[in-house]
């Protein structure tokens, strides 16, 4: 099984030394990977993946924020500068 796009994401934000992204996995359930905000609750999710209880259960307090393919086809570069555009406009939001 291939990479999913997100692992790429996550080594290009650490390797900036960016640690307002978690990866969070369950390769159990089908495959299972999210990106998570770290001080937002956002949950970043592939349109394309399959939906899974882990969302509904594990993080209800988040806003769920699904990507499309083009998104996601655009290169972890164009994916994290978005990823990090809408975690600071929710930063900027929660503030007032």
């Amino acid at each position: 099984m291939a990479d999913h796009p997100f692992h790429a994401v996550m080594a290009l934000a650490e390797a900036r030394g960016i640690d307002r992204l978690k990866l969070v996995e369950h390769p159990e359930q089908d495959g299972y990977t999210r990106l998570i905000s770290q001080g937002t609750d956002l949950l970043f999710k592939a349109k394309a993946d399959p939906g899974s209880n882990i969302d509904r259960i594990g993080f209800s307090h988040h806003e769920r924020i699904d990507l499309t393919p083009e998104q996601i086809a655009q290169g972890p570069e164009a994916l994290l500068a978005d990823l990090l555009g809408r975690i600071a406009a929710a930063e900027q939001e929660a503030q007032g």
